[in-house]
């Protein structure tokens, strides 16, 4: 019997790699359906879709155990958390309200021409500010982004299919490593 912890370790390694991309890929099906952000934006502000800024971590050992990281957001994609949780009067935490935006003494800049950010949204519109094809506010009085899940319920979704992974490649590693032991 070659007992080599080194190759069990590595069963629960590839199930651990098998099971993030797995689950990198439904989030990544959730995010390509309608309502999500697409990472355009209006003010050209250098912005990815939530689904650009995946990482998957390299799989890490402490102690007895190991473990990957899936993340998504961060500066590239800020509003990441909030299509998770909600914001301002949508917020499933923290204080519940609207915000202003901007914050500073800059200007919030829309386009002129149709669509829902148009001037035709703010006819009465007198502000001091309506230079050629934008339209801009000193601020505006923004509700929020009610939340639309795409990562709870994705670990709901795929929680059997996930553990399966990690117990299949695991279960492999020990027929290979114990092949003449008890294991049939």
């Amino acid at each position: 019997m070659t007992n080599n912890s080194a190759n069990l370790s590595s069963g629960i390694h590839k199930g651990l790699v098998k099971a993030a991309n797995h689950f990198a890929t439904k989030v990544n099906a959730k995010l390509n359906t309608p309502g999500y952000p697409s990472g355009s934006d209006v003010s050209n502000r250098p912005y990815k879709s939530i689904q650009a800024t995946l990482d998957i971590s390299p799989v890490r050992e402490s102690g007895e155990g190991q473990s990957i990281s899936v993340t998504y957001g961060g500066e590239d994609a800020p509003y990441t958390l909030a299509y998770e949780f909600g914001s301002g009067e949508h917020a499933e935490f923290g204080n519940k309200g609207s915000y202003k935006i901007p914050t500073d003494a800059t200007w919030v800049m829309f386009p002129v021409g149709s669509g829902a950010r148009s001037a035709a949204r703010w006819p009465n519109y007198q502000g001091p500010k309506k230079t050629g094809d934008m339209i801009a506010f000193p601020q505006v009085d923004h509700p929020g982004i009610k939340a639309k899940p795409f990562i709870r319920p994705t670990i709901q979704a795929e929680m059997g299919a996930i553990t399966k992974m990690i117990g299949d490649e695991f279960f492999i590693m020990l027929r290979t490593e114990f092949k003449d032991e008890v294991i049939k």
